[in-house]
């Protein structure tokens, strides 16, 4: 079907691209120019209007949704808003060299920076519901939207990283068995620390599960079974009864440290002696002299007394003991050793085990969105636009009047033409009559 030309003023739209193709160089020239100007215009006089926004849910270990506020294992507190404190933006910052030009402080104190916690109803009148976090970021900060995107990434990850590398004192019973000066209470501190370590896989297990891998394939229960094997083998209480019945002495410090407990455990024997006594004689004035040794007073008071004195003969055997040969020394530094592996290794599963069960969920596959203002694509697409107008009116103007100035020309051609030979004729009769006249 062919166009048909539409007149108006007689002048048809034929005419009109006519017109405006007969500039077409001029029109190209213009449109090129208002394009680039256009969309560098529009793209940065909008950008402060735009805002980086990046939707996700975050679930930390021992918490089953999303939480507002949540306690780290160590104890420490965390805020959802945390994630936008300066200190964080700052630590997020230090991490990598393209943020070097982000300036956080500013991004702060302007209130450039926001994130808000909603719950949202998956399924209407069901009752199950997903906790979203919103964050967002002033466009203007960022030199694009990959290095945006790259930060506010991090920025969700910090929860996750602190788990990873949040410092837990694991090892107190073992620092506290080095500094002990006697075998006994050495022995009784690296047994605290064996069961302690078997509590922390015992927790584990219950909260994430037996068959939760941890490396190279192996599980929790696997780490749990390796404890327990050692717990089994019974070696601290081995070395513990050796050291008893030898009387084995680990430093000097331990013999002074024997003599003083020996001191308060008499004081308390004479104690517990004198209360015996006086509960005996009470007794024998209101009951039967068979009865008396049959009152529960009677029988725990006799308990303690019997364990006072056992307790001083243990005492005595140290204080009259000896210092221990080679291998029994030996012997205690390789238990020690073999529990600060273990140690070594609760520690590492405990940061792999936290910083996998911290999981941050984007809601959309480009994790980031662009809101506000106006995106360098709709800049563009506006700029071109009024591009091909612009030069089309330029275009047509230029063609009109040049096309005006050409008519005039034609028009006033003929009329010169003609006046011109007049006067060549004029000139020619009159050399004519001059001839005549000589």
């Amino acid at each position: 079907m062919e166009d048909k030309e539409i007149e108006e003023g007689g002048i048809s739209l034929g005419d009109i691209f006519r017109t405006i193709f007969s500039q077409k160089w001029l029109a190209l020239i213009i449109a090129v120019a208002v394009a680039v100007i256009g969309v560098v215009g529009l793209y940065f006089m909008n950008k402060p209007k735009q805002e980086y926004v990046v939707s996700f849910v975050m679930k930390l270990p021992g918490s089953t949704d999303s939480p507002d506020s949540y306690t780290y294992p160590d104890g420490t507190r965390f805020h959802f808003t945390d994630l936008m404190s300066a200190k964080n933006l700052q630590k997020v910052k230090a991490e990598n060299q393209d943020y070097a030009d982000i300036d956080v402080d500013k991004m702060v104190k302007n209130g450039d920076i926001s994130i808000k916690r909603e719950t949202l109803e998956i399924i209407a009148d069901s009752k199950i519901y997903e906790i979203n976090y919103t964050l967002r970021i002033k466009a203007s900060y960022f030199q694009s939207a990959d290095i945006a995107r790259n930060f506010m990434v991090a920025l969700t990850a910090l929860p996750a990283e602190y788990l990873k590398e949040m410092e837990i004192d694991y090892d107190t019973y073992l620092t506290a068995s080095a500094k002990a000066i006697t075998y006994d209470t050495q022995l009784s501190y690296l047994q605290n620390q064996v069961n302690y370590i078997s509590s922390l896989y015992n927790t584990f297990i219950g909260d994430y599960n037996g068959s939760f891998v941890v490396k190279d394939g192996k599980t929790l229960s696997s780490y749990k079974a390796d404890i327990d094997v050692f717990i089994s083998n019974n070696r601290a209480a081995q070395l513990k009864n050796e050291a008893l019945e030898k009387g084995y002495l680990k430093s000097d410090e331990a013999l002074s440290e024997y003599q003083s407990s020996k001191f308060e455990k008499e004081r308390e024997l004479e104690v517990a002696q004198g209360v015996y006594d006086e509960l005996v004689k009470v007794l024998k004035e209101i009951t039967s002299s068979t009865a008396i040794f049959d009152n529960p007073q009677i029988i725990e008071q006799q308990r303690t007394i019997k364990n006072l004195e056992q307790q001083i003969a243990d005492l005595d055997r140290f204080i009259n003991g000896q210092k221990p040969d080679a291998a029994f020394d030996a012997a205690v530094k390789s238990l020690e050793n073999d529990i600060r592996k273990f140690t070594e290794d609760v520690v590492e599963v405990a940061s792999i085990v936290y910083s996998t069960a911290s999981t941050v969920s984007f809601a959309n596959s480009t994790i980031i969105t662009t809101e506000g203002g106006m995106s360098i694509m709709m800049s563009a697409a506006v700029s071109v636009v009024a591009a091909i107008v612009i030069a089309a009116i330029v275009a047509y103007i230029v063609g009109w009047s040049k096309q005006k100035k050409s008519a005039a020309v034609k028009e006033t051609a003929p009329v010169y033409f003609e006046a011109a030979q007049a006067q060549i004729a004029a000139t020619e009769d009159k050399q004519e009559e001059e001839k005549k006249d000589e």
